[in-house]
């Protein structure tokens, strides 16, 4: 059963401000978890966001970020991923992007994460079966690494961009604690929808959207680790809008995970202006779907 308790908030949602001051503003709105970035000077449309290169901290710094993140409960760690073509064809360029990823995933381990977040690219102009094998062999080293930590990493939603391309990568990587992330509003990307921009707006394309949505949930089941919540705009599919104002059928989705049934994070991913306003109305909005199933 869903709980309250799941529910998280990403710091990249108080643009513009200091990790310690995010950090208050998401205790005193009464989160219980929190998902921090594992690199720093990175920008949305709102402005800058707020995070940490464990590797360039002192040891004052560490200790003074464990404690700062001491009260949640649970941590989740989104790795970087700007500007690192993990798949690159100059192999040493993939040992730095490796490398670069490798020092998020200390950082993780060093606050008591239970999950770090990673993403998949696309190496232009190929498929991504033709470059299958490297994705494979990165993910393994990761996630490797990432258990001598014990956290568990799980790839972003996006990219592959077909369910069964995601799915098989998944589950190819072949370790206990790789899985995916959920990111509901990068569903826009996959192919099995076959929405053109042209039809955005419409009530089918809306279906559309929830029906790949809903089966990629069901195809991944149990390998789902981290789920990113936010709204994508019916107009222009433009994501990272608050719950309850876009196209996501948000019912449908919380009783599909409560059928699985998800015990992990639910983790709120926000680009909105007047961003601690449209963080309340999501918090409120999806502890009211909670309690729907509740009941």
């Amino acid at each position: 059963m869903l709980q309250p308790r799941q529910i998280c908030v990403n710091t990249a949602c108080f643009p513009d401000t200091p990790l310690p001051d995010a950090l208050t503003h998401a205790q005193e709105m009464g989160f219980r978890c929190i998902e921090l970035l594992a690199f720093d000077g990175a920008r949305h449309s709102q402005g800058a966001l707020a995070g940490f290169w464990f590797d360039r901290m002192t040891d004052r710094e560490k200790q003074d970020l464990a404690e700062a993140t001491a009260s949640f409960q649970h941590i989740a760690v989104h790795l970087p991923f700007f500007e690192l073509p993990l798949f690159a064809y100059d192999a040493e360029m993939r040992s730095f992007c490796e490398g670069r990823i490798g020092t998020g995933l200390d950082g993780a381990a060093y606050l008591g994460a239970g999950v770090a977040v990673i993403h998949a690219y696309a190496r232009p102009g190929m498929a991504c079966r033709d470059y299958w094998p490297l994705m494979l062999d990165a993910f393994r080293r990761l996630s490797d690494r990432a258990a001598e930590g014990n956290v568990r990493l799980a790839v972003e939603t996006g990219f592959p961009n077909t369910i069964q391309d995601f799915a098989d990568l998944v589950f190819d990587v072949d370790r206990a604690n790789f899985g995916a992330t959920l990111d509901v509003g990068h569903i826009r990307s996959y192919r099995d929808h076959g929405v053109t921009p042209e039809a955005y707006g419409t009530p089918e394309s809306a279906a559309r959207y929830n029906d790949c949505l809903t089966a990629i949930l069901t195809r991944l089941g149990e390998r789902i680790f981290h789920i990113h919540l936010h709204d994508v705009r019916a107009t222009d599919w433009r994501d990272h809008r608050a719950p309850g104002r876009g196209l996501i059928d948000w019912p449908r989705l919380f009783t599909a995970l409560a059928a699985l049934p998800y015990p992990h994070l639910l983790s709120f991913e926000l680009e909105e202006p007047q961003p601690l306003q449209a963080l309340q109305e999501s918090k409120v909005f999806v502890e009211s779907l909670i309690r729907d199933r509740e009941g």
